[in-house]
This record gives C-alpha cells, structure tokens and sequence, in this order.
C-alpha cells in the first residue's frame, strides 16, 4: 500500500464505507477502489476531489500533507487585539476628558458619553473576537 492508499482505506473505514458503497458514491468500480488502495492506480483530480467530499476531509488530509496554519484564526486574535485597544484608549480619554457632572436620566451626547459607549462596544468586540479564536471546532 502506497501513502494515498493508506489513507484512503483508513478515511473509508473511519467513515463505514465498505469498498463497493465508496464505489458507488464516486461512480466507479468497486475494483477501482481496491486499486486505489493498494497503490496499482491513482485517481485524477476531479475523483480525489469528489473522494474529499464522500469522505468529509479536505485535500490535504487526504494526501497526507501537513496541516497549514489557519490564518482566519489569527485574523480573528489582531481583530481582538485591536478592539481591546481602541477600548483602552477610549477608557483613558473617557478619564482625561469626563467632567464628572451629575447623573441625570436622559441621555445627553457629551464627549465622556460618547468615549464611554466606544469603549463599550470596543470591549464586547475584543471579547467576541477572543471567544471566536478560542472555540473549539
């Protein structure tokens, strides 16, 4: 058995298809399938394709090549540093600039209000952004 072979009987077991049900699936015959798995042929591009799709993995996997980094994830951790960010500038301008007047019940757009609600926002942001980089898939 070849590398591609391997995995692909292994992808087929985990996913409980027997050689003749993956056959069927990609439109071909179940002696192919063998063939593909003990290394006698190679599939083209467009079964390998169809072979990620019945079997939920991506090319990758399926060849047997290393992960790559996920780049979204670290789109998601600036996109968190840089919402903190403007939440601590915000909270310091909120400080240098409030004129600690007092509380009323309407909502007057002052700069400390205003600082203060974009600190707000920028911190639920950040705190969102974090929760999306650390979940688990």
């Amino acid at each position: 058995m070849n590398d591609l072979g391997e995995t692909l009987w292994r992808l087929r077991e985990r996913a409980g298809l027997s050689q003749e049900a993956l056959a069927e699936k990609l439109g071909v015959t179940r002696q192919t399938v063998s063939n593909w798995e003990n290394g006698r042929a190679t599939p083209d591009a467009h079964k390998l394709a169809k072979l990620c799709e019945v079997l939920g993995v991506g090319a990758d996997e399926l060849l047997g090549l290393p992960a790559r980094p996920s780049a979204p994830k670290r789109k998601w951790l600036i996109a968190a540093a840089a919402a903190l960010l403007l939440a601590a500038v915000a909270a310091v301008l909120l400080a240098v600039f409030s004129g600690g007047g007092e509380m009323t019940s309407t909502v007057i757009l002052t700069p400390a209000f205003l600082w203060s609600a974009l600190a707000a926002v920028a911190a639920v942001c950040g705190a969102v952004c974090l929760v999306l980089f650390f979940r688990k898939k």
